[in-house]
């Protein structure tokens, strides 16, 4: 996981700043399967305070204390009472049970292992109600990405240091490893003053559609509705997201 990435709610929110097009997917969502909502991975709070100020009692739950810390002061600073925790997604007890569960943004892609997406998928239902809906958003992998040559730079973003307010540039690299199915990527963080450049790494474990649906089948959920991106259109294999929903069986 990487430092600056996860670690650093002040860098993670100037990388993502314009990332908005799920905000409007997930306020509704919350809306129809609320009152009370669940976001796991929920970082700085990105999705967390939208959906707050529509009214939802939602709960957060991040590992990173970095991430959390901002996401408390954002939320103190927007006037909103949002209980935000820290937790281990493989493995928490909040001693509630949620209407709606949901873990955007790619963030099941830093469950490695089976064992440990067992235990995750255990967790949610320990904390679902038995008519609640669980949400999964994450891609579908793309074969032109995880076979890219691994020794050429893609630009990812620009940004604005928030510490030092030096323009940052940031391009990745990526190799695939077919038997672990982690793509190992490293972001490349570019200063005008090169002493200041480096590298972080950023470990993703790509699920396959069929993959997943079974891994939830097994784990004790019924898929209700897949969508393949976040205006609803219909799964197919060209589909840039799986967004599944689920319930307890």
């Amino acid at each position: 996981m990487s430092d600056v990435i996860y670690r650093d709610g002040h860098h993670y929110d100037r990388i993502n700043e314009d990332y908005n097009m799920d905000i409007e997917f997930y306020t509704e969502e919350c809306l129809n399967n609320g009152p009370n909502v669940l976001e796991v991975a929920c970082g700085t709070g990105r999705l967390t305070l939208p959906i707050a100020k529509s009214g939802i009692n939602i709960t957060g739950i991040d590992l990173s204390d970095g991430m959390l810390e901002q996401a408390r002061k954002k939320s103190q600073k927007a006037g909103l009472d949002i209980n935000f925790h820290k937790c281990d997604a493989r493995d928490f007890e909040l001693n509630k049970k949620f209407d709606f569960i949901f873990i955007p943004f790619n963030s099941i892609c830093h469950i490695y292992s089976g064992e440990d997406i067992y235990r995750f998928f255990n967790s949610i239902k320990k904390h679902l109600k038995d008519d609640g809906l669980f949400l999964i958003d994450v891609f579908n992998p793309a074969m032109e990405y995880l076979t890219r040559d691994s020794r050429k730079r893609f630009p990812v973003c620009e940004y604005t240091d928030p510490y030092s307010g030096d323009h940052v540039k940031v391009e990745e690299t990526n190799f695939y490893d077919k038997e672990s199915q982690i793509n190992k990527v490293k972001w490349h963080f570019i200063y005008e003053d090169m002493t200041k450049n480096r590298t972080e790494p950023l470990n993703m474990r790509m699920y396959y559609p069929q993959e997943l649906d079974n891994y939830l089948k097994f784990n004790g959920f019924k898929i209700i509705k897949k969508y393949g991106d976040f205006d609803k259109s219909e799964f197919c294999s060209q589909a840039p997201k799986q967004l599944i929903f689920c319930k307890k069986l």
